[in-house]
């Protein structure tokens, strides 16, 4: 058995092949809720790795439109749809932030 680990916004996650299991180590300080309120504001995109209820990961490049509660609306660019997912089943919040290159 194969075993792929990854590092996302302060977190390990360990991820094991040919099973439905997982391993996520949150430092202290960082908070999901934060990072979406921040995006949301900001309105900027984020690329976000998320486990279902049924444990498959998927990774998504998404824009937070609300969030209420234990969840968040987001559209999301792999689908083309609004989406509705639960802020604990976040594994991993990354904005994607573009620099303007000026050319004189």
């Amino acid at each position: 058995m194969s075993k792929s680990l990854f590092l996302f916004d302060q977190k390990l996650l360990v991820v094991k092949s040919n099973e439905r299991s997982y391993t996520k180590q949150k430092k202290e300080g960082t908070d999901v809720r934060i990072n979406l309120i921040k995006c949301m504001e900001r309105n900027q995109l984020i690329d976000l790795m998320y486990m279902d209820s049924k444990g498959n990961i998927s990774q998504r490049r998404v824009k937070v439109l609300k969030i209420h509660g234990d969840t968040f609306q987001v559209f999301c660019f792999k689908r083309n749809a609004k989406r509705t997912f639960i802020i604990d089943s976040v594994l991993a919040c990354i904005p994607i932030i573009h620099k303007e290159i000026k050319v004189v």
